[in-house]
Parts: structure tokens; sequence; C-alpha cells
């Protein structure tokens, strides 16, 4: 995808946000629309043969209630490069590369097995 000249911005509106990419490729702007519990992104981009294309993606949003420490955690103010940030992580600066998977042992499962 080729980008030239992008801007970008956020706006609230009546508990919707939306964001607006704008661009000097005469694309309409990227959007992400909140509504019903559900995020959709939409982007509009040129590939390498000079075709435009649309990717729209469907986002449900989950509440989940998490231990007091990490929602303690959660709350702190982002600091660095990333203190501009929106809330959350930032798909550019966070991956997660591999799931990683423990077994938790007591004594009681030490000691008989």
């Amino acid at each position: 995808m080729v980008s030239m000249n992008t801007h970008s911005t956020s706006i609230k509106s009546n508990n919707l946000y939306y964001t607006y990419t704008f661009s000097g490729l005469g694309l309409p702007p990227n959007t992400e629309e909140y509504k019903n519990g559900m995020k959709i992104v939409t982007e509009y981009g040129i590939d390498d043969d000079g075709r435009k294309f649309k990717v729209v993606r469907h986002y449900k949003i989950e509440k989940r209630q998490v231990a007091k420490a990490i929602a303690q955690r959660k709350s702190w103010p982002k600091f660095g490069l990333s203190k501009d940030d929106k809330p959350g992580p930032n798909p550019a600066t966070t991956i997660v590369s591999e799931d990683v998977s423990m077994q938790v042992y007591n004594q009681m499962n030490v000691f008989y097995h």
C-alpha cells in the first residue's frame, strides 16, 4: 500500500469514536466506528497494480473482569513515545509472538505423580 501526505485524527460524537486518515491519493478516509458493541474499521488503499481496494474489519468488543492488580496497572498513564497513544495496546509497538502454556503444580501433585 502506498501512502503519501497522510494525516490521522480521532473525533468523538454521541459516544461513537471515528478515526479519519486523510491521504493525497484521492482515496476516501479510513474510519473506525463504534456501535452496538462492535468496532468497524474501514481502510482504503492502492495495491501494487494501481487498483484501489477497501478492507472492512468487524471486531466484537467484550468486557471482562480482571484481577484488581491488573485493573490498577491498566489505569497507569502511558509514558515515553507511547504517552499520546489511545488506551489499550498499540499494534505498531505491541505484538504477541506466541501463546505460552503453563502447567501449575501444587504440592499434592508433586508428591503423588
